[in-house]
């Protein structure tokens, strides 16, 4: 009985729900919809190519070389610092000496850079695991041997005996070339700190596990066929310091075959909404318009090509979708409660607003208040509005779409209470465990064998009241007997 006045109000519940899909019947009939919506084209790959990728982020830098040339740089930037005009006019050193310090920020960064990637490096030699490798970036001794000698060139045109603030101001040639040491040095420090800052973000990334997107560009998309389509997802798989920088194997997951679908959307009713085999799969048409229910792999992060794997759809439950059959659908596909998005956008101008059973939905187009109850498919050549509580989501008009007009959905009243009730049945069944079954069974056999037991008790007392009775009565003759026989002999 209890389970009775259960569904009882829980058809009560949704009545005022219900209402909204008696006038379900006036609909479009070129358009209909019922469970799903067509959405966008979804290129996915449905054949992956997976190959192993060495990649090698070089900063081959021997710590006691690298030291002594950067001591030989600083030595000559203390100087070119030091020039005996600077310090004779204020005005001047600060003239020049204010692009220099731009520089020197940018130097100290890198220095500052090179010293961490020093930590990741390891005495062990650096070793290929696969046939593929690729240098990504690459940091080595001979760029501060080049800036060194290119400095040193420029220093030594600068002649700090003969060379005054007033001799500096006048000739264009003094000019230039303190200039050109500074743009020597500029240029050095802005490359190589960007150079070294990139690298340590790709280091700390690929340490923790994550291939950088930075590398994206600077890696081949496969290396034994350039014909493959784009769209390779990388994983890291180990990473090891060696004595030339930081290596890393990778592996690269390349589509080769490429199929093209059209995802279909899910429409809610008070919150139901169909599902797939299990709840993660997705919905789509094939180029032949044959419904598949999709398992994509979003883990890699390859959106552009998305890996899936295609199944079928139960056959009763995939020809009443076809056939636009609700209550066939109702019966044979299976539902989901799971949250959906309030509304989206639909090919060709169309927005989906989903009935998630929130009483707060507010829908307008064009500044006009649209009162149809969801799921409604509206289309609009002016801005839609759909406020969800204190969110509003306005979509922008199509260039296609040059007239309102709003498509119902084909449920009628009876398809919606149908809905409501098989969903609800079969959540009660699958929540029913073994253990109910047989604690139910106790209560039944605990609810017969009581009033057996009650009447048992009562049966016993009155047998034991009757027997008390006879007893007595026996007694009494007994007695009766004796004192007769008594008065006779007297």
């Amino acid at each position: 009985m209890g389970m009775f006045w259960l569904i009882i109000f829980t058809t009560l519940a949704h009545w005022g729900k219900a209402q909204r899909y008696t006038n379900a019947k006036v609909r479009q009939m070129s358009d209909p919809f019922a469970f799903l919506v067509t959405g966008e084209k979804l290129p996915i790959s449905t054949q992956t190519k997976i190959e192993s990728l060495d990649i090698l982020l070089r900063f081959d830098l021997d710590p006691v070389l690298y030291k002594a040339q950067k001591a030989e740089i600083d030595a000559l930037l203390d100087r070119f610092q030091k020039l005996s005009f600077f310090t004779l006019d204020a005005s001047l050193k600060n003239e020049y000496l204010s692009f220099f310090y731009i520089g020197q920020e940018n130097y100290n960064n890198m220095a500052k850079n090179i010293d961490t990637l020093m930590g990741f490096k390891q005495t062990t030699e650096c070793k290929n695991h696969t046939n593929c490798q690729n240098l990504a970036l690459e940091v080595n001794i001979d760029d501060f041997k080049r800036v060194k000698a290119n400095l040193q060139y420029r220093f030594n045109k600068i002649d700090p005996v003969n060379w005054t603030p007033l001799t500096i101001a006048s000739h264009r040639e003094q000019q230039n070339t303190l200039l050109s040491f500074i743009s020597v040095f500029d240029e050095f420090s802005a490359n190589m700190f960007e150079k070294t800052d990139r690298m340590l973000t790709a280091v700390e990334a690929l340490s923790n596990k994550n291939f950088p997107e930075d590398l994206l560009a600077l890696v081949p998309a496969v290396c034994n066929n350039t014909g493959l389509f784009e769209g390779e997802a990388y994983k890291v798989l180990t990473c090891t310091g060696c004595t030339k920088g930081y290596q890393c194997k990778v592996q690269v997951d390349t589509p080769a075959v490429i199929t093209v679908v059209t995802r279909m959307l899910p429409v809610s009713y008070a919150g139901i909404h169909l599902m797939g085999n299990e709840e993660k799969f997705t919905f789509a048409r094939t180029a032949e318009l044959e419904l598949k229910q999709l398992d994509c792999d979003m883990t890699e992060g390859n959106i552009e090509y998305p890996s899936c794997q295609i199944h079928e759809f139960p056959p009763h439950c995939k020809k009443a979708l076809d056939d636009n059959d609700v209550r066939g659908a109702i019966s044979y596909c299976e539902f989901s409660k799971t949250t959906l998005q309030v509304a989206q956008s639909l090919p060709e101008g169309g927005v989906l607003v989903q009935d998630l059973a929130i009483e707060a939905l507010q829908i307008a187009a064009g500044g006009i208040v649209i009162t149809q109850p969801p799921p409604l498919i509206i289309y609009s050549p002016r801005d839609v509005h759909v406020k969800h509580g204190d969110e509003e989501y306005v979509y922008a008009p199509s260039d296609s779409v040059t007239e309102q007009k709003i498509l119902q959905s084909m449920l009628t009243t009876e398809d919606f209470y149908k809905l409501i009730s098989v969903v609800y049945w079969r959540e009660f069944g699958r929540s029913f465990q073994v253990s109910d079954i047989i604690r139910y069974i106790l209560v039944a056999m605990q609810l017969i064998i009581l009033p057996l037991t009650i009447y048992g008790v009562v049966m016993a007392i009155k047998n034991a009241k009757k027997y008390k009775k006879v007893s007595m009565g026996k007694m009494n003759y007994k007695q009766n007997k004796k004192e007769y026989l008594l008065q006779r002999v007297k």
